[in-house]
């Protein structure tokens, strides 16, 4: 039984692989590539904008585009420590 959901499992990653190499594995899923946005861009919303200004006290929002704001929303709602995200909301802003 083992054996053949490691087969099934084989797969899968084998068909993750072929139609995206962005979903082959989890474990290369970067925020600086991977957006939430699918389709047309969704602005950044009061508590989103207030989390950013959190982590980054006096930021001016106006560099905030929204082709940004799939990327910041990954970077906000990721599990990383809060200065993981300051750099990346930093590097992102930079751009």
């Amino acid at each position: 039984m083992i054996k053949q959901s490691a087969t099934k499992a084989g797969l899968l990653a084998l068909a993750l692989a072929t139609l995206s190499p962005q979903l082959a594995s989890a474990q290369s899923l970067n925020t600086r590539e991977w957006t939430f946005v699918i389709g047309r861009s969704v602005p950044l919303t009061r508590g989103e904008r207030s989390s950013i200004r959190y982590l980054i006290p006096g930021v001016d929002m106006s560099r905030v585009s929204a082709t940004n704001s799939g990327k910041l929303r990954g970077v906000l709602h990721s599990d990383r420590s809060d200065s993981y995200k300051r750099n990346q909301i930093k590097w992102l802003l930079k751009r």
